[in-house]
């Protein structure tokens, strides 16, 4: 293998820290539902007429954003992340169509999505870890490099 395909295989497929993972799975899973709230929000214009029902009576509605705060809840403490996360995707990709709110929401909906491909509850609660000082694996780090890209690109 030359240098190139050494560096490409440890840029893509080098082991994440687990209980890093975990504090960044804690601390994203807090500042969703706050991104995210879209009470007495309407959709853009962009979306067809015949949606405006599913938003009035569903994605704007504080059942839809119940969801989704028990998601994030089942996300930080790490029960089944990769599930919550596609599910969290699903349920707020809706809401980036809405009329008001942070524009970053694209951001974080690629980054959840990301995230979501990363096996990160191998460590439950980062601070009270049985395996302090050791390295545990929390698979390959392609997820975060896709993050790391997407703000490069986008901030750069």
């Amino acid at each position: 293998m030359n240098k190139l395909d050494a560096w490409i295989d440890r840029f893509l497929f080098q082991s994440l820290d687990a209980r890093s993972v975990a504090w960044f799975r804690i601390a994203f899973a807090i500042v969703l539902p706050w991104f995210f709230w879209s009470r007495g929000h309407q959709p853009t214009p962009a979306v067809p007429e015949t949606l405006h029902w599913l938003y009035e009576h569903f994605f704007v509605s504080p059942g839809h954003y119940l969801m989704v705060v028990c998601l994030c809840g089942l996300l930080a403490i790490g029960w089944r992340p990769r599930i919550c996360g596609f599910m969290l995707f699903f349920l707020l990709l809706p809401l980036d169509f809405v009329t008001s709110g942070p524009i970053s929401r694209q951001v974080l909906l690629f980054a959840l999505l990301a995230f979501a491909f990363i096996p990160s509850g191998a460590v439950k609660i980062p601070w009270i870890s049985n395996n302090r000082g050791r390295f545990v694996d929390a698979g390959p780090c392609w997820p975060v490099r896709l993050i790391q890209l997407q703000l490069t690109f986008l901030y750069g």
